[in-house]
């Protein structure tokens, strides 16, 4: 008895799961709400994109936690047809979700990834790593190169298509351990998509 009462006092007395009030902040500075949904529970933030099915996680502790609502535009009808979710923990994480009209396909998506990364990054270096197997669903390419902020950095893209959308993960980390960034990445990629 006297265990039992013990135990309900010690829940009773807890602090309240931050994660969800974490979630509501991301939410708020992305001004993402009715694009977004708060599953928030136990230690991870999860975000949840309903027309998409995509669930973005964070952790409280990272920095750069963030979800983008890109505007409309040409090929993209609707608010909310363009998002993006980033965070930085020791890799820099971002996941998109694209529904393009006319509805594009993985190729053409994966072009458009790799001419955005040799635009804008200097001395780009096209690695040749094995694809994990987890990324046979998709495409995956993986380079080397210095970052606009002057960094020198490995990054990844995965590309995948599920029905009418586009789902895009990058992810760049230390430029000497493009294999791991990739399983990192492929891991990530895979536990956030519908």
């Amino acid at each position: 008895m006297i265990a039992a009462v013990t135990i309900a006092f010690a829940l009773l007395t807890q602090t309240p799961d931050a994660t969800r009030p974490a979630g509501d902040q991301i939410l708020s500075a992305g001004q993402a709400g009715g694009i977004f949904q708060n599953l928030s529970d136990g230690d991870v933030i999860r975000l949840k994109h309903p027309a998409s099915g995509m669930i973005c996680h964070f952790r409280p502790a990272a920095s750069r936690n963030n979800i983008r609502i890109y505007p409309v535009r040409p090929g993209v009808n609707a608010r909310g047809d363009d998002v993006g979710c980033g965070t930085t923990e020791n890799i820099a994480y971002t996941i998109y979700a694209t529904r393009y009209q006319p509805v594009a396909n993985e190729e053409a998506a994966m072009t458009q990834a790799i001419e955005e990364v040799e635009a804008i990054w200097g001395d780009v270096q096209r690695l040749d790593i094995e694809i994990p197997a987890a990324a046979a669903n998709g495409r995956f390419a993986a380079y080397r190169g210095r970052h606009p902020n002057g960094q020198s950095l490995a990054t990844v893209i995965l590309v995948r298509q599920i029905g009418p959308w586009i789902f895009k993960m990058r992810a760049s980390g230390p430029p000497d351990e493009p294999e791991a960034l990739a399983a990192s990445a492929v891991e990530r990629f895979a536990a956030q998509l519908p």
